[in-house]
């Protein structure tokens, strides 16, 4: 609904003046906007890792050690066993790219960017790989943000006439608040014309002075 704002008062950015003639004063600059913390937050966001993907980058550097270990321990063996150094590297080579730990290291970054990517851009800010594994747990949610989840447009929902047809009532309201621009009026006129009702005219009269 609509907030009145007095001598002083502080206004945000996107804020949608309907009817009076504002002087403002800019006390913050473009890197202090809404816009620009969002961008932080993204780029935070981005460079934070979650749990899982430091206990990946944790395994993957100790797995990577034991894979190149294990493959020249595997051509050793088979130089041993009088393998040819050929056979014996090319066996070795392949244990190593199977065994390959990229796969590992780079699977839980990937993902977690690619998420945080596809919620940035429906909207929705993580801040961080910890809150979106977090999300993952979560059973019950409770919102409050007019213009994300709703409209902030007042609506009628319903239409209580004292005497008269509904119709009626509503031509009757909508000449009354054809000049105005408050948001119930607004909505009033709205629901008229979405019924197709055109204003009754009103005119304003005055009781003669005694």
């Amino acid at each position: 609904m609509p907030v009145r704002k007095a001598s002083g008062a502080r206004v945000f950015e996107a804020t949608v003046n309907q009817s009076s003639i504002l002087e403002m004063r800019v006390t913050a600059t473009a890197s202090d906007s809404t816009v620009a913390r969002m961008i932080r937050l993204v780029t935070e966001a981005h460079a934070a890792r979650a749990p899982s993907e430091r206990f990946s980058a944790w395994f993957g550097q100790r797995y990577t050690i034991a894979v190149l270990a294990g493959s020249a321990l595997i051509l050793g063996t088979l130089l041993w066993l009088g393998r040819e150094w050929n056979d014996a590297l090319y066996r070795a080579a392949v244990v190593l790219v199977a065994a390959s730990p990229c796969a590992i290291v780079i699977s839980v970054p990937a993902a977690i960017l690619s998420a945080l990517s596809a919620a940035a851009r429906g909207g929705v800010l993580f801040k961080g790989g910890a809150a979106l594994e977090t999300f993952g747990a979560v059973t019950q949610f409770a919102f409050d943000k007019t213009g994300t989840l709703t409209t902030g447009r007042a609506e009628v929902m319903a239409v209580v006439s004292p005497g008269m047809s509904e119709d009626d009532f509503l031509r009757l309201l909508a000449g009354l608040e054809a000049h105005s621009e408050h948001s119930i009026a607004a909505a009033i006129r709205r629901v008229a014309e979405g019924r197709g009702l055109s204003p009754l005219s009103v005119v304003r009269c005055c009781r003669p002075s005694q």
